[in-house]
């Protein structure tokens, strides 16, 4: 009713987790620097939201918003994975 944005139920999904610092530029400029890729097959787009192994999805100010994703491509040009920038 204001324009605040509402989500569906929590999903768990495998996936695997690195500490990784890399740096991204939105449509404005501005940088944006993620601090960890998640791999995983479960596809996370832009406007969901992430939680991190040991946070509560109930927590809402653990929730991280994904920066960039990419797609894996294998050899037959089929998407095995999503790379995933928080």
């Amino acid at each position: 009713a204001y324009g605040d944005p509402s989500y569906g139920a929590a999903v768990a999904a495998q996936a695997r987790v690195e500490p990784v610092q890399k740096t991204f530029y939105d449509a404005n400029g501005e940088e944006l620097r993620s601090e960890y890729a998640i791999y995983t097959e479960q596809l996370i787009g832009l406007l969901d939201r992430v939680w991190l192994p040991g946070d509560l999805p109930a927590d809402l100010t653990k929730a991280r918003v994904p920066m960039k994703v990419y797609q894996g491509i294998d050899e037959d040009g089929s998407i095995s994975h999503y790379e995933v920038f928080v």
